[in-house]
């Protein structure tokens, strides 16, 4: 047990190393003059040593802590890792160290992203533009000119190695800007007169958080030819918020419910509960809810309430780029192992213009589905001025041997010279992981 223990205290002597350290300068400069830097992570020989033998020990409590303590420090471990894999000469430990680069290779696809930043005196906007680093993706202002409207506070944080949600609580709070849903998108935007996202309670799983939105409790009495006929409705609401970086493919969210207590024993659990219990979502934010029993004789507090639900993560995807649109006639590719084939693109109107594109129609092949799904979504056209042309409709129809759907989307453009489709971009996933996200929350307030 003491070796044991002097392994892991080794251990977490490494980890402090091992943190980036954002550091900028003081308010004597402007904003945008600060940088921040990051601090070159440095270990000793000793420390190189000791991490060796953790991941070749005969004890694999000892080994699995090492891994997991290399996974957790995110890209900060990759020098670390690289240095390892030169010296280690045993199986186990190469073994453990490629696994390590493939676990942080995913988590930052597909899992939390760790922000670390510790600044003195900025402005939000270099504040946010370093958690777009650490979070993988472009965190633009709303509206485009947010950081010139008002004069900001300057503001110091002390953030490490927390989950990107957790860290967005702090840095929301200490900022006066949060990223909000615009346009089935993400933005940062002004919060004064906007309710804190976790203004519920809330539970922070990878790169999902969890609030508790509200809790609902209607009791109907019908009049007339329906006399007498009671309803009784208990529920409660929950958002659940996905990174920026997630892509998340539609489907069903289901609320599965493991455990649904008062303070007084009464088992909450709602028999016959609808199976998918999602009333609207997007812009990374889907709003849930829980069909839920009220008891007869209710205690005054729900004393726990655990459950998971479930999200399709799009893990890989393709692009369908076509240029000069208006003399394109037949363009085929195929993606994902799917034909698909853009036509002819007609104006019908002034500023309006059909696209018509077909997709090979296997219903027994999800990756099907992604692909009607994300037309709307991720299909984008562009002008030769390089602005998006909104799509303002869209009907669809099989062939008569039902192998191939066939779309037709109206796009429209302004009225200048350059307003005519030129480009067509188009992502789609070709790759999908079914995550599960839990969620337990306690002591909640019981409606009477």
């Amino acid at each position: 047990m003491m070796r044991l223990c002097g392994i892991v205290c080794a251990l977490w002597a490494v980890v402090p190393l091992c943190k980036a350290q954002v550091s900028i300068g003081s308010g004597t400069q402007p904003a945008s003059a600060s940088a921040p830097a990051t601090q070159s992570t440095a270990f000793s020989e000793q420390q190189i040593q000791t991490l060796l033998k953790q991941l070749s020990s005969d004890s694999f409590k000892t080994r699995q802590q090492a891994q997991e303590q290399l996974v957790g420090l995110g890209d900060d471990s990759r020098p670390i890792v690289a240095e390892l894999l030169r010296r280690a000469s045993d199986a186990e430990a190469r073994s453990r160290l490629q696994e390590v680069t493939s676990q942080i290779d995913e988590n930052r696809a597909i899992g939390a992203s760790l922000i670390t930043m510790h600044v003195s005196d900025v402005t939000p906007d270099v504040i946010f533009q370093t958690l777009s680093k650490q979070c993988y993706t472009e965190l633009r202002p709303f509206p485009d000119n947010l950081w010139q409207q008002q004069p900001w506070p300057r503001v110091s944080l002390d953030i490490d190695h927390q989950p990107f949600w957790s860290a967005m609580q702090t840095i929301a709070a200490k900022t006066g800007a949060d990223i909000q849903p615009v346009n089935d998108g993400v933005r940062i935007a002004r919060t004064v007169g906007v309710p804190p996202r976790s203004a519920g309670p809330s539970v922070v799983h990878g790169p999902f958080m969890v609030v508790a939105t509200q809790i609902n409790r209607t009791q109907t009495i019908a009049l007339g030819v329906q006399a007498g006929g009671t309803r009784s409705d208990f529920s409660l609401q929950m958002a659940v918020y996905a990174e920026p970086k997630i892509r998340i493919l539609p489907q069903n969210f289901a609320v599965r419910i493991d455990a649904a207590t008062d303070d007084l024993g009464n088992n909450l659990i709602a028999l016959g509960a609808p199976i998918s219990p999602f009333y609207g979502g997007g812009g990374g934010v889907w709003n849930l809810y829980a069909p839920l029993r009220y008891p007869d004789h209710p205690g005054s507090r729900i004393t726990l309430f655990r459950g998971q639900t479930a999200f399709l993560l799009q893990t890989q995807s393709q692009r369908l780029e076509v240029t000069n649109l208006l003399r394109v006639r037949q363009f085929s590719r195929v993606i994902g192992g799917i034909p698909i084939t853009v036509f002819e693109t007609k104006k019908t109107a002034p500023h309006t213009f059909d696209l018509r594109l077909t997709v090979y129609r296997d219903p027994t092949d999800v990756r099907w589905n992604y692909i009607q799904q994300t037309i709307n979504q991720r299909l984008k056209a562009y002008d030769f001025a390089g602005q998006s042309m909104p799509i303002r409709g869209m009907s669809s129809r099989g062939d008569a041997a039902n192998n191939q759907m066939e779309f037709t989307l109206t796009l429209v453009g302004n009225d200048l010279p350059t307003g005519e489709p030129s480009r067509l971009d188009w992502e789609i996933p070709t790759e999908t992981r079914l995550t599960t996200v839990p969620f337990e929350f306690k002591d909640l307030p019981m409606p009477r």
